[in-house]
């Protein structure tokens, strides 16, 4: 039942549940690729606190509303503040008794809002009322732990027929993720510079 999941909850993540609407936050279902325009803009400023930039562009969860879409199989959900300005935006997937996380951002003026737990909440409602019984946070980071699910390993084993390939296959993911952090850098620096020209 819902009061089984909230139980399993972290005390301060099931209170951020419950102040939100208190607060004025309303959340919306979208499942048009409006919302794909406002997840993207909200995830390149979630990637510049860390300074980097998503690894994907914003036509990745587009096509994902206008091909999978039609099935059901794809859910977003807006959280709009108070003012009734979009903070915070979830993407998820779904099918059977099975549904995951997609992708989740939020404008980092807005963390104070705790916009997190909210939508976290409204994707799990809205699958669960699908017939769903398993909902993949993807990760097991301290964020996610909060919401009391159970932790799962999954193995992936690889093998190359040729041991320069692994070494290879790791220098290209070192690489990626230094490109993302030079590219978030030197952003951040002409946003840096923009400021200064107007003051």
């Amino acid at each position: 039942s819902e009061e089984e999941i909230l139980a399993r909850m972290k005390s301060r993540t099931r209170t951020y549940i419950r102040r939100a609407d208190r607060s004025g936050l309303v959340i919306e279902a979208e499942s048009s690729t409006d919302l794909t325009d406002e997840y993207y803009e909200q995830l390149v400023d979630v990637f510049a606190s860390k300074g980097l930039v998503p690894t994907y562009g914003p036509e990745r969860a587009r096509r994902l509303f206008e091909i999978v879409g039609p099935s059901g199989q794809v859910a977003g959900h807006r959280l709009r503040d108070a003012d009734g300005q979009s903070v915070a935006t979830i993407i998820t997937v779904g099918r059977g008794q099975y549904a995951a996380l997609w992708g989740l951002a939020w404008y980092r003026a807005a963390a104070k809002l705790h916009p997190v737990e909210p939508l976290q909440w409204a994707a799990i409602r809205y699958w669960r009322e699908r017939g769903a019984i398993s909902y993949d946070l993807d990760g097991i980071t301290l964020a996610k732990k909060k919401f009391g699910g159970e932790v799962r390993t999954e193995y992936h084993l690889t093998h190359s027929r040729h041991t320069l390939l692994d070494h290879g296959r790791a220098a290209v993911r070192s690489l990626f993720y230094l490109r993302q952090r030079v590219i978030g850098g030197l952003r951040a620096r002409r946003a840096a510079a923009s400021v200064g020209d107007l003051t």
